[in-house]
C-alpha cells in the first residue's frame, strides 16, 4: 500500500506545488490588507482544504485515463488497498492544508484556532469522502461537477453561520468566536462524529464499488 501511495504522490507532485504556490500568493494578498476579519480567515482555511480535497479525485482521474486497474490487477496489491490508499492520502492532504493555515494564522496573529481547524478539517473530510465515493461510482468527470456544487453548499453554510454579533467578534481576529460562537460547543463535536461516520462509510462503499468493476 505504501508503494501505491508513493505512486499517487508522484502523480500529483506538480499539482501540489502549484496549489501550494497559489495558497502562498493568496495568503500574501490577504496579509497585505490593513484589516482582516474572522470570516476572511475562515474562508481562506476553507479555500485551502477545498484545493487539497480535490487532489485525491485528480489521482483517481489519472488512474482511469491510464487503465491503472488493469495494471494493478497483475500486481500483488488488492483493490481494497488501492481504495484505502486514496482515503489515507486524503487525510494526509487535509492535515497538510490545516498545517499551512496554522502557519498563516500564527503569522497574522489570529487566535483561538482550535474549533476552526477541527470544523474545517471535518467538513473537508466529509466533502472529499463523498467526492471519492461518487467518483468511484460515476467517474471523475461527473464528480468534478458535483464537487462545485458541494463547495457552493459549504460556502453557503459559512455565510449562514455569520450574523451581526459574530461579525463584531470577528474584528478581534478570533476566528473561533466569529464563525462558531456559543453553538461551537455542540456543532464542532457533532461535525467531527459525522465526518468519521461518512469517511468510514464512503471508504467501505468505494471498496465495494471498486471490487465489482471490470477492467
Amino acid at each position: 500500500m505504501i508503494g501505491i501511495m508513493k505512486k499517487d504522490f508522484i502523480l500529483i507532485k506538480k499539482q501540489l506545488l502549484v496549489v501550494i504556490a497559489m495558497l502562498i500568493i493568496h495568503a500574501v494578498l490577504m496579509g497585505s490588507q490593513a484589516t482582516m476579519d474572522g470570516f476572511q480567515a475562515g474562508s481562506f482555511c476553507l479555500y485551502i482544504t477545498a484545493f487539497m480535497g480535490i487532489l485525491p479525485v485528480t489521482i483517481l482521474g489519472y488512474d482511469e485515463r491510464h487503465d491503472w486497474g488493469k495494471y494493478a490487477s497483475a500486481m500483488p496489491v488488492t483493490r481494497k488497498e488501492n481504495v484505502i490508499a486514496k482515503f489515507l492520502i486524503m487525510l494526509i492532504l487535509t492535515a497538510l492544508a490545516l498545517a499551512i493555515y496554522m502557519i498563516f494564522a500564527v503569522l497574522m496573529g489570529i487566535k483561538n484556532l482550535g474549533a476552526t481547524l477541527i470544523m474545517v478539517g471535518a467538513v473537508s473530510i466529509i466533502s472529499s469522502s463523498l467526492m471519492l465515493a461518487i467518483s468511484y461510482k460515476f467517474g471523475t468527470s461527473k464528480a468534478g461537477v458535483m464537487f462545485i456544487g458541494l463547495l457552493l453548499i459549504m460556502l453557503l453554510v459559512m455565510f449562514l453561520l455569520m450574523d451581526a454579533e459574530m461579525a463584531e467578534q470577528a474584528n478581534s481576529l478570533s476566528v473561533e468566536g466569529a464563525v462558531f460562537g456559543e453553538m461551537g460547543e455542540v456543532l464542532v463535536p457533532m461535525t467531527v462524529v459525522l465526518a468519521v461516520v461518512i469517511y468510514i462509510a464512503c471508504m467501505l462503499v468505494s471498496i465495494h464499488i471498486y471490487s465489482k468493476k471490470d477492467f
